[in-house]
């Protein structure tokens, strides 16, 4: 199977849009972990999972991306959204980071909390 065309569409055209969608859900479930530790604690394992997804998607979408632009025009447009492709892995990188550490941060707090529960009672 071929990540260059589904179904006679290019793939860049609908892997980016997962991109689209992902990195910005991913932003704002890592902003919304780090202000409120309990909404990082119902997240659970899914707010690395999202980060991780969303990393995995940037080099599929970028791969697809540099088989189209060898089969369209060539502009300054086409070049310039190339290079913003390219420099989106670091931050997705970035965000899968910030992610496992909240997750990491929350599971710690909770298992603490737990802990010191039951020796209470």
């Amino acid at each position: 199977m071929s990540l260059t065309v589904v179904n006679g569409l290019p793939a860049h055209v609908l892997i980016v849009h997962f991109v689209i969608v992902l990195v910005p859900l991913s932003a704002l479930a890592v902003v919304v972990g780090a202000i409120w530790p309990g909404a990082a604690r119902r997240m659970g394992v899914v707010l690395p999972l999202l980060a991780l997804v969303t990393l995995v998607s940037v080099p599929l979408a970028t791969q697809a991306g540099e088989w189209l632009e060898g089969h369209v025009d060539g502009n300054a447009l086409v070049r310039r959204h190339a290079e913003l492709g390219d420099g989106l892995l670091p931050w997705a990188a970035g965000l899968l980071v910030l992610a496992t550490a909240i997750w990491w941060t929350a599971r710690r707090s909770a298992a603490a909390e737990a802990g010191s529960g039951r020796g209470a009672g």
